[in-house]
């Protein structure tokens, strides 16, 4: 059998962020990445590129700090969005620079996950060969999936009678053949950035008579924001927004200093923030012409529902060859407020609960997000989603405290500073289920392996999303290799302490951002990666005076070096956690 030191699920970029990273600081560790699909790349691995797919960053600020992205090289050009073959390439050619394909595994889905007698992970995969399951043991496990392993497909009433296609937006890459000179209509389930991709590729490749429908639920959160590259929101992107620190001023988040709390709570500070928000509302209202006068009353339909202050990573930037808006006036693209109600007997009917019936229907896309569930079995379960577990396996991370107390001493402290936010979240969150939260340390690290000093062995990244894939990836990287090695200079403190921050981290990106199932960082970004490197003893001020440190865009070289300057003081710190 397999033995290796450290196993790292998932080949994305933050799973070889976490390989580079680990074997630049322990260069003889036997480490394997495994990952279920045919290339790497996780969600830009060559197989699930579509046509069009792009980046919603632009060239500079969607890549790794020591090894910078080429517009040259890679035949783009510098203000460009970075298209999905040349994101794969990027990746691959990180692969080839840090020599991590001979560690690469690739056809291998991971079922469960198995701590042994021995102190051992026992890891089951199944391979290219149909239900044999391949065993291989880890000291140590980095699990790198992210967010979008596994589709939610929802189940349709009557779907048996329908005789066209249907399948998930994961699917867009084999099954987009089918929008060319299609002639009869495409259904598009869904507001978010994938759904307006998929409406603009099938308007983009049918038949002039065919129209595309976008159905949006009504007890949803509704379409997704599109920010135009023009005007203002040229210079207010939301990349500038959640790269530059002067921003997170007015955000309220638990991560920001002591100094921009008083601020956030202060009556000036509530003013202003609220101030800024009103004022970005308007800007991307008015340069995306969702509000504008006489002939585009018609795009009114697409206005979100909420304020940007409520977006968080549920955002479209419109990075499309031609106007995307423009196939809506052109009534190219249809949106309709409403859910499938069921399948004519005919065959190509969809009814919706609006009583619209559409007719001669050949394809529906659902383009409704991925489980929040992991797919893998973990025993001892790992305390992610708390929701689902007992009380007692609650408290294994937590001390003596359960987990109702846990979360009522998180709002306390949430509605104490931040009131307003407690209050819209209420009313926002209303109509919401509770998805699960995953209560980890720092985001990465279960509770109950905090409470198991000598047991650092299981690690998650990539779980938040972030506009800032590249910087956060690094960051987390390098923070669990600390924390693998026992050399954090600042450890986690008592359970209790860390049992808080997991609970009101959960909490507050759970009320910041409508339920959302998973750390939602935008313009937190910053302040968590600024987080990571205090922990890890290197100085979160990245910039030469505080006026560049205030208004400067971070960016890939601002970080460059940081695991070198993390070797130097590693030798230093004798705490082991």
């Amino acid at each position: 059998m397999d033995k290796y030191d450290l196993l790292i699920i998932g080949a994305g970029w933050h799973g070889l962020a976490m390989a580079k990273t680990y074997l630049h600081c322990d260069p003889a560790c036997d480490l394997l990445i495994i990952d279920s699909a045919n290339t790497l790349g996780g969600v830009w691995a060559r197989e699930r590129l579509y046509p069009g797919l792009k980046t919603n960053n632009v060239v500079g600020s969607y890549e790794f700090s020591d090894f910078p992205l080429d517009p040259a090289h890679y035949g783009i050009k510098p203000s460009d969005h970075i298209p999905g073959p040349v994101v794969h390439q990027y990746l691959v050619d990180f692969a080839t620079r840090s020599d991590l394909h001979r560690r690469l595994r690739l056809q291998s889905e991971v079922q469960a996950v198995t701590m042994t007698s021995g102190e051992l992970w026992r890891i089951e995969y199944r391979g290219t060969i149909p239900d044999q399951r391949n065993t291989i043991n880890a000291r140590k496990v980095v699990v790198a999936t992210g967010l979008t392993s596994e589709p939610n497909m929802p189940q349709l009433v009557q779907q048996h009678n329908f005789r066209g296609d249907i399948f998930h937006a994961k699917s867009l890459p084999t099954h987009a053949h089918g929008f060319n000179a299609a002639t009869k209509d495409i259904v598009v389930i869904g507001a978010n950035k994938s759904a307006m991709d998929a409406c603009y590729l099938a308007a983009q490749r049918s038949a002039p008579s065919a129209r595309v429908h976008m159905l949006i639920r009504p007890s949803g959160r509704g379409p997704s924001w599109m920010w135009r590259r023009q005007g203002l929101t040229n210079f207010l992107s939301i990349s500038r927004l959640a790269s530059t620190r002067l921003f997170s001023w007015f955000n309220p988040n638990p991560l920001a200093s002591e100094t921009q709390r008083l601020f956030q709570r202060s009556w000036i500070g509530v003013l202003i923030c609220g101030l800024f928000w009103t004022l970005l509302d308007l800007c991307v209202l008015v340069s995306s012409q969702y509000i504008a006068p006489g002939s585009r009353t018609s795009l009114r339909p697409l206005r979100p529902r909420y304020s940007t202050f409520w977006m968080g990573n549920s955002l479209t930037v419109h990075n499309y060859d031609s106007d995307w808006f423009e196939l809506a006036l052109e009534d190219k693209i249809r949106v309709h407020h409403a859910d499938i109600e069921g399948f004519g007997e005919d065959g190509d009917t969809v009814c919706l609960t609006s009583g619209l019936e559409i007719v001669h229907v050949g394809i529906v896309v659902a383009c409704t997000g991925w489980k929040t569930k992991s797919n893998i079995v973990f025993d001892p379960p790992p305390v992610l989603e708390s929701v689902d577990l007992k009380e007692e396996a609650l408290t294994r991370g937590a001390g003596s405290w359960s987990n109702s107390e846990l979360i009522s001493h998180a709002k306390e402290k949430l509605h104490s500073e931040y009131p307003k936010l407690i209050f819209s979240g209420r009313r926002n969150q209303s109509k919401y289920p509770k998805d699960p939260q995953r209560r980890l340390y720092r985001h990465m690290v279960p509770l109950h392996l905090c409470a198991q000093q000598q047991h650092n062995n299981l690690a998650f990244i990539g779980f938040p999303q972030s506009v800032l894939t590249g910087l956060v990836a690094q960051a987390q990287a390098l923070w669990i290799t600390a924390w693998m090695q026992g050399r954090l200079r600042t450890p986690p403190k008592d359970a209790r302490s860390r049992s808080e921050w997991a609970h009101l981290q959960a909490e507050y990106h759970r009320m910041r951002h409508l339920g959302s199932a998973f750390p939602d960082l935008v313009l937190d970004s910053i302040p968590y990666i600024d987080l990571q490197l205090g922990d890890l003893g290197l100085s979160s001020k990245r910039k030469k005076g505080w006026l560049k440190e205030l208004l400067g865009q971070y960016g890939p070289q601002d970080y460059k070096g940081i695991v070198d300057a993390w070797l130097k003081v590693r030798d230093n710190i004798t705490e082991l956690i």
